[in-house]
């Protein structure tokens, strides 16, 4: 389970880099997110290098990702929370909380409709941009884990001892996983490693 320092760290460098990018360097909110994705930056992240990460401010992740002609050495005040910024900071969040790869993401949701997503989700606790990020993904986190696991679903009901049925039916979404009983949510949580809450949140 990613730890809340590194899930800080990582929210800290996506709100800088999302709204100096946009906000200082002009950049189109979606061309800034190809160069992302085409970047070795992006690569680091997904690797999980958390010396990289944490190594770098948001303004360093930015002039690494976009061209040098768009640099621009302004007197840039990290305290102003634009709406680019509360993008990146809960982008990251969700990333890290959610195992998903961030192309997977951006390629789901653009950029600029999550910067949309800021009235009225920045008034709220991040969890709600969570829940929805997650439909919108529509993925079901227990298939998340049991994947990451490389179990299949037999072989996570035989870990689990919970039946098989019972599995496919709350990844087929016919039952809700946040509906199951403490019992089977613990062990499952222990089979695949994480906590009740990653599977449930």
């Amino acid at each position: 389970m990613i730890n809340s320092y590194c899930i800080k760290i990582a929210q800290d460098a996506f709100a800088l880099m999302f709204d100096y990018s946009i906000n200082v360097c002009q950049i189109n909110p979606d061309r800034f997110s190809g160069y992302f994705l085409e970047s070795d930056v992006l690569q680091r992240f997904e690797e999980n290098d958390i010396g990289f990460l944490t190594g770098h401010s948001g303004i360093e992740f930015a002039e690494m990702i976009i061209p040098k002609r768009y640099i621009k050495q302004a007197d840039y005040k990290d305290f102003i929370r634009t709406k680019e910024y509360w993008a990146g900071y809960a982008l990251a969040y969700f990333w890290m909380k959610s195992f998903y790869k961030i192309e997977e993401i951006l390629n789901k949701i653009s950029l600029k409709e999550i910067i949309e997503l800021y009235h009225p989700y920045h008034e709220m606790d991040l969890s709600h941009f969570y829940e929805f990020m997650m439909k919108t993904m529509d993925r079901n986190r227990l298939k998340i884990f049991r994947k990451k696991n490389n179990l299949s679903q037999n072989e996570l009901s035989l870990l689990s001892n919970v039946p098989l049925k019972t599995i496919q039916k709350y990844e087929t979404k016919e039952r809700l996983l946040c509906k199951a009983s403490g019992e089977i949510l613990i062990r499952l949580s222990r089979a695949l490693n994480c906590s009740i809450e990653d599977l449930i949140l």
